[in-house]
């Protein structure tokens, strides 16, 4: 949990075995290695300005995250299940 809450250069160091570099060939490296990269398309990313959603970065403190993709099919069998009962 330390790696999320705050990914100092000793907790990534002792996690990923690498040093930390402030550089794009890092990060992308770094990106490489995510474990939880294959959840990304499990949400519904708003577009960058440009429009882009594959590049967007999804930052926002007040927010409960990005909408997962399966939520609307979720809250729909609940309502239809509230519905008949």
């Amino acid at each position: 949990m330390a790696l999320l809450l705050k990914p100092d250069p000793q907790t990534v160091k002792e996690i990923f075995d690498v040093s930390v570099e402030p550089n794009e060939q890092f990060a992308l490296k770094m990106d490489k290695l995510d474990p939880l990269k294959r959840f990304r398309s499990e949400f519904e990313i708003p577009a960058s300005m440009d429009g882009n959603r594959l590049q967007s970065i999804y930052l926002c403190g007040n927010s409960l995250g990005c909408l997962p993709k399966r939520a609307a099919q979720f809250v729909s069998d609940e309502l239809q299940q509230w519905k008949q009962y």
